[in-house]
């Protein structure tokens, strides 16, 4: 028989978190809530506290008055598909693209070496695919022409221009409808979407943090690393609970294999083309710059939430064996920065800053016997005349 009233105090391991996307700031949406996995989080309320610097014979000072309360904190993680797309969303103030599930109809798909062109007989047949995302191909009978492809360019709804990623592509047109593209795209926009964010601690207690905007984000990787981030989140406020939020019970969270640093890193990609030096570990930051939240009179809860400016950066550590990123970085070339990270099954992200540069070139004999390194900061600038500094592209495995 197991033993009873064990716990000192509430075991880490037993919290569970869940949330819902808000219709309202800060508003409890009547929605069934979804969980969500976590190495850690640091969600926390504080009191801004004042007093007035009154003189007096007491020797004391006068008693303290809450002027505001401050609420927010962290979500930890180790990076898995599907788990943290509504929050990716949500960090980037824009909405993932419906699903592009496109077939061959009657042989229509064709892929050409030399132009690296996939076509179709029907006109508007790529029509939801843009230049600049990555697309999945599949059910090809020559394995170069099946993978993960950035769109150079597109000419028509029937026309794309493809990187080859590896070997190049081979001549082919499937049968049928043998011949599939799949894609999803997300970029930074301005549809702000705050969080309503629930920590279950125990079947009777509860923390709920309304109005959550997620003001950061960072990634990152490295040999021997899981893939590892965090979200920053700013809430309205932060109010205790003994009954769950969700109505009905909360989703399950995806249960995924962690993306690695083996397996699943994909390659550090330069519009498109796998960059040559080997990468030995990377980071992502992005940050909205001026997000904060707004207090008026009357009331020491946050009324509303300043969006900020996104500003998007990072770094990247690769094998030093030639001097041709270096030489990217004096010449202030710009260009489609990408990361690929793959899951067991081999569900893909593609994290692309749109318009990077090289930053910053540190390249050291660090101490005998060692590898030198070539340690670039990356910095992220929108795409010149049509803004976009951030695109995460996801892709299911066909």
């Amino acid at each position: 028989m197991p033993t009873n009233g064990y716990q000192a105090a509430v075991e880490s391991n037993d919290v569970e978190i869940s949330f819902a996307k808000e219709v309202t700031y800060g508003v409890l949406p009547s929605v069934a809530f979804q969980k969500i996995r976590t190495t850690g989080e640091s969600f926390a309320t504080s009191n801004e506290r004042a007093r007035p610097a009154e003189l007096n014979a007491r020797g004391e000072v006068q008693a303290a008055v809450t002027q505001r309360v401050t609420a927010g904190g962290q979500l930890n993680f180790a990076l898995s598909f599907g788990t943290y797309d509504d929050w990716l969303a949500a960090l980037l103030n824009g909405d993932w693209q419906a699903a592009v599930a496109i077939n061959g109809i009657g042989g229509d798909i064709t892929i050409t070496a030399g132009t690296n062109k996939l076509t179709s007989t029907l006109g508007t047949k790529f029509q939801a695919i843009s230049a600049g995302q990555w697309i999945r191909l599949g059910g090809f009978t020559n394995a170069a022409n099946n993978g993960i492809y950035r769109v150079a360019s597109k000419a028509s709804g029937s026309d794309l221009t493809l990187t080859p990623i590896g070997l190049p592509f081979v001549t082919e047109t499937p049968a049928g409808t043998a011949a599939k593209v799949r894609a999803s795209t997300l970029m930074n926009g301005v549809a702000v979407t705050t969080l309503y964010v629930q920590r279950k601690m125990a079947a009777d207690m509860f923390f709920r943090e309304p109005g959550t905007y997620l003001s950061a984000g960072q990634l990152s990787g490295g040999t021997g690393q899981f893939l590892n981030g965090s979200f920053t989140g700013q809430s309205k406020d932060e109010v205790s609970a003994t009954a769950e939020a969700s109505t009905g019970a909360a989703a399950e969270a995806p249960t995924g294999a962690v993306h690695d640093s083996v397996d699943g890193f994909g390659g550090f990609c330069i519009d498109g083309a796998l960059w040559g030096d080997d990468v030995d570990q990377f980071s992502l930051s992005l940050t909205k710059t001026g997000a904060a939240q707004t207090y008026a009179m009357g009331s020491p809860a946050a009324k509303g939430q300043v969006r900020g400016l996104l500003e998007a950066g990072g770094s990247v550590s690769m094998l030093f064996d030639s001097l041709n990123a270096y030489e990217r970085f004096k010449a202030g070339t710009k260009g489609a920065l990408s990361f690929i990270l793959y899951d067991d099954a081999r569900n893909a992200y593609v994290i692309t800053l749109e318009n990077a540069t090289l930053q910053n070139p540190r390249v050291n004999a660090g101490g005998p016997s060692t590898s030198v390194m070539a340690q670039f900061d990356l910095e992220g600038n929108p795409r010149a005349g049509v803004g976009g500094t951030v695109r995460i592209d996801r892709l299911p495995v066909v």
